[in-house]
């Protein structure tokens, strides 16, 4: 089982990492939390980092499919593909992405796996706070979250949360108000690219568009997937189990 629980993380990608990291094999959220957040869509680069991601909206405003390129500050060459939702809990802004469908379905990758971060958003600016990776293994184990075992070589190897999305929740829910559950430094700061919506293609945005594209323009209808070549959309909710 170990070992399994490597090779997903291995295919899982860059974003998700393989170490000092805080992940799970079940959503941590289910939709009744996920809000509409139009600003998120376009084009994302952190020069820190040296990565890029493009932000594409699904059929709402609440759901995303992300290209990430985790090696250029403006996109560019293969990107690895995850999908994420956006969460209001309790008042906090929540983002939890997750493995790309098609690498879950892969021999490569044998589970799913999905990060939760806390979020700071303006038409401008995105900044992601990861998980407190420090001390989340002591309030798993306090809460009684089931946990994968870890090598006790490795001090600094992934935490994987086993535990079914409602125990998740209700983790995160009693956990948020405490300043220290999630880092205080970003792990990504990303500044929107100028005109990153139509340079990522987003004119089949959900009709919440003119919320910050303004008035919507006749236009002949593009196909349903901006990012592909295909004529059916990619991007669907993670299920709850």
């Amino acid at each position: 089982m170990k070992r399994v629980l490597m090779i997903g993380l291995l295919a899982a990608g860059t974003i998700l990492g393989s170490g000092c990291v805080v992940w799970s094999l079940y959503p941590w959220l289910d939709e009744k939390t996920t809000v509409s957040q139009p600003a998120l869509a376009g084009i994302w680069s952190d020069t820190n980092k040296n990565s890029s991601a493009v932000f594409t909206p699904a059929t709402n405003w609440s759901d995303y499919s992300i290209d990430w390129h985790p090696h250029f500050c403006r996109p560019s060459g293969k990107p690895e593909k995850y999908e994420a939702s956006v969460h209001d809990v309790d008042g906090v802004p929540l983002l939890m992405v997750g493995t790309w469908k098609e690498d879950v379905a892969s021999p490569a990758a044998m589970l799913p796996a999905y990060l939760l971060f806390r979020i700071q958003l303006t038409n401008s600016s995105l900044k992601l706070f990861q998980l407190d990776f420090a001390t989340f293994e002591k309030r798993a184990r306090k809460s009684r979250l089931l946990l994968a075992a870890r090598d006790p070589k490795n001090k600094d190897g992934p935490i994987i949360v086993t535990s079914l999305t409602a125990d998740m929740t209700a983790f995160v829910r009693r956990n948020l108000k405490d300043k220290t559950f999630f880092s205080a430094e970003p792990l990504y700061s990303f500044t929107k690219l100028a005109g990153a919506e139509g340079a990522a293609g987003l004119t089949n945005a959900p009709a919440q568009a003119a919320e910050i594209n303004g008035p919507a323009q006749d236009k002949p209808q593009p196909s349903p997937d901006p990012l592909s070549t295909s004529s059916t959309s990619n991007t669907v909710k993670p299920k709850t189990q």
